[in-house]
């Protein structure tokens, strides 16, 4: 009777057993097929973005300021990681259309020296940027070892992120901004040496960004962000940078960031007619945008020997060329002091 049993269990099985691996099969060739479709139809997007980026140029508007006739101070009211409440901007703001050089296509290419931003290649290790851990734990000592190697600095103080996102939903679901459209800069003459100071708590390292500098009083540090994508290449709402050293006096209007519990203090940027404006199309993943958001003391102006500090305009933008049905844009930045 055992032997009929597994007799009888095994003729049972044999045919379950097949069903089963069928039924495998199935979804693993409509899962290949829904991929396939899925890739053909990206094709056109993908191909329309690969040839926007081998152009030397694009034609876009870019969000500036009008500095207020009463010399007024403005302000804005920022919007928080997962909020859908719209950040507040009062002031006379206008579209104006630029030409923005594709970065990739110019000769010499622009640099952290020079212009004030470069790209670099910068795999990553991280598999999740929504994770906080993996952020913390993982890239912050990616982008140490990044801006010593690019920057040479001695110490780096990685200290914050933003997360943004085109998409409303991931927004919602993940604590992420929108992409900034307003032309600024990080920082100002008096926040940035402010937030050194409340980065860098230790005398002993604010006494080596003293010793570094040009005079026995003030610090010589640089505050620099590090954009990158976290979701595929970018098709949608690239980053323009301007090169700093051609932005003309005048053109930075101080603005207030008033949020709960702090006010801080960044520049907008009104339109000029030496500004030169550059782009990165098709960012990928596998790159990193590092551009100086503060220096402390950058370049030596006439004979009295002192220091204009670099700040270095940016905002994301509406690129003509991005296919209508490109993907939203999904990016980090991330924040660090550097002494030299």
């Amino acid at each position: 009777r055992a032997a009929e049993h597994r007799v009888s269990s095994m003729s049972l099985g044999a045919p379950c057993a097949s069903l089963h691996k069928g039924f495998v099969a199935t979804q693993r060739l409509s899962s290949l097929l829904t991929r396939s479709v899925s890739a053909l139809r990206q094709v056109p997007a993908r191909r329309v973005a690969m040839d926007a980026a081998r152009k030397p140029r694009v034609d876009a508007q870019l969000n500036f300021v009008t500095p207020p006739a009463d010399g007024s101070t403005l302000f804005y009211v920022p919007q928080f990681g997962g909020s859908d409440k719209p950040e507040v901007w009062p002031g006379d703001y206008a579209l104006k259309k630029v030409f923005i050089s594709n970065a990739r296509a110019s000769t010499p290419q622009p640099s952290l020296r020079g212009a004030g931003f470069q790209l670099f290649d910068c795999p990553t290790a991280v598999t999740d940027f929504f994770s906080d851990e993996q952020v913390t734990q993982v890239y912050y000592p990616e982008i140490d070892s990044l801006l010593k190697r690019v920057l040479g600095a001695r110490k780096v103080f990685v200290f914050d992120h933003t997360r943004r996102a085109d998409a409303a939903d991931v927004r919602l679901g993940h604590k992420a901004r929108e992409p900034a459209s307003r032309l600024h800069t990080d920082y100002t003459v008096r926040s940035g040496p402010k937030r050194f100071y409340e980065v860098v708590t230790e005398p002993e390292d604010q006494q080596a960004a003293v010793n570094s500098g040009h005079d026995t009083e003030t610090p010589r540090f640089s505050i620099v962000n590090v954009w990158r994508s976290t979701a595929g290449t970018v098709q949608r709402s690239p980053l323009a940078m301007c090169d700093w050293s051609t932005v003309g006096d005048g053109e930075l209007v101080r603005l207030e960031r008033r949020a709960p519990g702090r006010t801080g203090e960044v520049n907008v940027v009104a339109h000029g007619g030496e500004q030169q404006w550059y782009y990165y199309p098709q960012m990928t993943e596998g790159e990193a945008l590092v551009f100086v958001t503060f220096d402390s003391g950058s370049i030596a102006e006439g004979e009295t020997g002192q220091h204009k500090p670099q700040l270095t305009p940016h905002s994301a933008f509406a690129d003509p060329n991005s296919p209508d049905d490109a993907p939203p844009r999904e990016s980090i930045e991330t924040r660090a002091v550097v002494i030299y």
